[in-house]
């Protein structure tokens, strides 16, 4: 026999899935180069709790076994001819072990060890990992109604009820569930947001160490609930899920949190606990199938992003539309720069004289450039704005888009930024050269009844299904020009009543009943969609300018058909 002595190669055969309570076997295969002398061969297979540390030598992997069984089907000294050799052995898991998980503080390690005893010679050993499914008997707790207050709704403050359908989940299925909000006349509910979280606990220095780590979240946006009406919600679940456990020193549970977003008020929280069912485990492997690549790949990754982002995909872009606008992303060629992601919000004018400057966003008047400022700036950072106006803003990053956490990072960034632009919107004072006019505006709203915009001093409504607005208009310096008055008939305008007249000479015919509204105006503007007439601009008594208005208001109604026609 030689004194230098090959090491056998190890190699182990083991089901796919292992279940808790229940047998499984695998097998040690010694593949001998040679023949070899051995004192024992041992199985072991073990259960790891595995935590991470952080300390000024950076980061500390711990572990804690829980669990550990040891089979040795050789037990005395024997010689190996040279070839393969197998050893099968049986475990039998209790069914109140842990089930394998990875999470960002806390894991659950199962491993397969095979070490072969050679006399006077370094022992052959190896390590195998193994994947263990949790018991499949798990009690679901019984179904019940959260109220974010145990006295109901009490005077105007925001109440909210939660009811799950089921309180246990299954991998990869289907969360539904009602929200029910009360004093909506009172409380401006933005929208409900939902984070699945897992709690970890780790042993500490001086007691154990908790964690909330969100396995997934989900945005369902409110436009002016219902005073208690239920809001259905159903919520894709992660594929990754494993049930709650508990050894010694490690745990993980799992809630629901609900979170109800309102404007001007503190937010509503609800934490739900929730237990996670075991996933179907099969018996045999499946047949293994090619992972998706090119074309297949980026579609599965553009999907992920939007479940991820709360995003709907429609033909490869990432869009959400509300009353307030648009929001998209998508991926943008740069010629010779290659592909990056365009994200892009759409809205209504906001006469703001909004600008991107730096990457973030600012306006026409330093004091509400200031406000969009503190609600913006820091996400701003986060998300630079690449080109803004009054009718959009725009971010891009230099990314191709074929990752999940690009795509869905930038969508989530954009629309916080979004959601941040809005709430700051809402906040803005009246321009600083027309605070003192913001009562005689307040008055011309009330009087056509309709809507004052503090923030760009616009009064904005609907008469006889006939859109109209008294706009005030700043020129690119931010000087105030003029005062726009608009009105949009329900039918096109006839092309023979189009013109933009500019004050100067005579302008052509126009319908009958509006020449002497446009009478000592500066301008005249009429198209398809609209008539639009100019005037010095108003700080003051603004009944004049509703007067026009009003007329203009009766000259669309006869355009509209509600009235006698044009020949």
């Amino acid at each position: 026999m030689s004194l230098l002595k090959r090491r056998p190669e190890i190699t182990l055969l083991a089901p796919p899935a292992i279940v808790a309570g229940r047998s499984f076997g695998v097998r040690a295969r010694l593949d001998c180069p040679e023949p070899l002398p051995v004192d024992g061969v041992s199985i072991e297979l073990l259960g790891t709790g595995v935590w991470m540390t952080s300390s000024q030598y950076g980061r500390h992997r711990n572990t804690m076994p829980f669990a550990r069984w040891v089979a040795r089907p050789v037990r005395e000294r024997r010689e190996l001819s040279a070839g393969e050799h197998e050893y099968p052995v049986t475990f039998a898991l209790p069914p109140d072990v842990p089930g394998s998980f990875v999470g960002r503080h806390l894991s659950i390690e199962w491993t397969v060890r095979v070490r072969v005893d050679i006399p006077w010679w370094p022992d052959a050993r190896a390590a195998f990992d193994l994947w263990v499914v949790a018991s499949p008997h798990v009690d679901p707790p019984p179904p019940r109604v959260l109220a974010s207050s145990t006295d109901g709704p009490r005077g105007r403050k925001p109440y909210a009820e939660v009811s799950l359908g089921s309180s246990a989940l299954d991998p990869g299925g289907q969360l539904q569930g009602r929200v029910a909000l009360s004093n909506t006349a009172h409380n401006d509910y933005r929208a409900l947001r939902f984070t699945l979280v897992a709690v970890q606990s780790v042993p500490g220095l001086l007691s154990p160490f908790t964690s909330h780590e969100a396995r997934a979240r989900w945005v369902v946006p409110l436009s002016a609930p219902a005073e208690d009406e239920p809001i259905a919600f159903s919520l894709r679940l992660p594929a990754d899920l494993v049930p709650a456990f508990e050894t010694q020193a490690l745990s993980l549970k799992w809630f629901l949190e609900v979170k109800v977003e309102i404007t001007w008020a503190t937010n509503l929280e609800l934490w739900i606990p929730v237990v996670v069912r075991p996933g179907s485990v099969l018996e045999q492997a499946p047949t293994a199938a090619p992972l998706a690549v090119g074309s297949d790949r980026l579609a599965l990754v553009w999907a992920e992003a939007a479940r991820r982002s709360g995003y709907e995909l429609r033909a490869g872009e990432l869009v959400r539309e509300q009353p307030q606008g648009r929001r998209s992303l998508r991926r943008e060629h740069q010629g010779r720069k290659g592909l990056r992601l365009r994200a892009e919000a759409t809205f209504r004018d906001l006469d703001l004289g909004l600008r991107a400057e730096r990457g973030r966003l600012r306006c026409r008047d330093p004091e509400q450039a200031r406000v969009l400022g503190e609600h913006t700036d820091a996400l701003a950072d986060a998300c630079p704005v690449q080109e803004a106006d009054d009718e959009r803003i725009v971010c891009v990053l230099d990314d191709s888009g074929t990752r999940v956490e690009s795509v869905a990072g930038l969508a989530e960034r954009f629309e916080a930024l979004w959601q941040a632009m809005w709430l700051a919107r809402d906040e803005l004072p009246p321009p600083g050269d027309m605070a003192e006019a913001v009562p005689w505006f307040r008055a011309a709203a009330q009087r056509l009844g309709g809507e004052l915009d503090v923030a760009s001093m616009d009064v904005w409504g609907v008469r006889n299904e006939i859109p109209y607005s008294l706009q005030t208009q700043w020129d690119d310096d931010g000087t105030l020009a003029r005062t726009m008055l608009e009105v949009r008939p329900s039918l096109p305008i006839d092309a023979r009543w189009h013109q933009r007249w500019t004050g100067e000479g005579n302008p052509a015919p126009m319908p009958e009943g509006l020449a002497v509204l446009v009478e000592g105006s500066q301008g005249l503007h009429i198209d398809a969609a609209a008539i639009r007439v100019f005037l010095p601009p108003g700080r003051e008594r603004l009944d004049p300018h509703v007067d026009r208005l009003e007329g203009m208001l009766e000259v669309a109604r006869r355009l509209s058909g509600q009235g006698p026609g044009y020949r």
